[in-house]
């Protein structure tokens, strides 16, 4: 009888981890997802506003001691690169993330 109880007990505990496990695999999908669309909004959106606004923002005097890059309008486009990098690295943790638990989940 004490070992049919054990049994029982270890089933719920089992099922319980499952659940656990499968909600927070759903909440880690939900989070890269949202990351990416926002991630991809803000790329496009920087995109389509800063090289013109970086553009109108250089002056043309040339008494500027700074670097090349800032007295030049490519500064947007450094930027957006630098954007898209960053944003291609943390939808990779995420994603890797997601495959970890996806696979964890499985071997439950």
């Amino acid at each position: 009888m004490k070992n049919d109880i054990d049994e029982q007990l270890n089933e719920v505990i089992r099922r319980s981890e499952k659940i656990k496990n499968k909600k927070a695999y759903n909440m880690q999908a939900i989070k890269t997802l949202s990351v990416a669309v926002l991630g991809l909004a803000v790329i496009i959106l920087a995109a389509v506003f800063m090289p013109g606004v970086i553009t109108n923002s250089v002056s043309d005097e040339t008494s500027d001691y700074g670097s090349l890059i800032i007295a030049t309008p490519y500064l947007g486009y450094v930027i957006i690169g630098l954007l898209a990098f960053i944003f291609g690295v943390v939808v990779t943790l995420f994603a890797v993330k997601l495959k970890k638990l996806d696979e964890k989940r499985k071997d439950i």
